[in-house]
């Protein structure tokens, strides 16, 4: 779903989103939108193994909360 930066910005508003965030987040979308914004290598190049994705992310984050709460 595409929007306009002024339908992002209120909608971001009315979440209660602060100002300076919601600058620099329309700045970043409009730098991916633009084609200027590059994707950085630095993760595989400083640990050797390859990003994880977000989904991968999540789940891992999720196992440890679940299994932190079990223990507790």
């Amino acid at each position: 779903m595409s929007s306009t930066n002024a339908e992002a910005r209120q909608g971001m508003r009315e979440k209660a989103t602060d100002g300076w965030f919601i600058n620099i987040a329309l700045e970043l979308y409009d730098s991916y939108r633009k084609g200027d914004a590059s994707i950085s290598f630095a993760v595989e190049s400083i640990t050797g193994t390859k990003p994880r994705t977000f989904i991968g992310f999540t789940r891992i984050m999720l196992s440890i909360s679940i299994k932190n709460f079990l223990v507790s």
